[in-house]
């Protein structure tokens, strides 16, 4: 709408979200919600999804670990954060 901002980040759910990412790559497909936390960023509460899914890189099929957050507003902008990396590195990076 003229003289109107819209973000379609603002609104969407972690489930929205993920699935959002998820249509971006071909590689990334069933994600499973697998739990939630309340992380701060930028000086923000948000909540932490993390998913588990199936990926496939390089031709080899691995399960990943997928953590996004809702969005937060920063300024005139909105901000989400991702992170996937394989389920066998949880306990390594699962803190990153």
């Amino acid at each position: 709408m003229l003289g109107k901002d819209f973000n379609p980040v603002e609104d969407m759910s972690t489930d929205e979200l993920v699935d959002l990412v998820g249509d971006s790559y071909d590689q990334i497909g069933s994600p499973q919600h697998d739990g939630d936390e309340t992380v701060t960023v930028r000086d923000q509460e948000t909540t932490r999804s993390r998913y588990v899914a199936e990926a496939r890189f390089e031709g080899i099929d691995i399960e990943v670990d997928c953590h996004i957050t809702e969005a937060i507003e920063t300024g005139e902008d909105w901000l989400v954060t991702v992170g996937v990396y394989p389920r066998q590195l949880r306990d390594v990076e699962e803190r990153n």
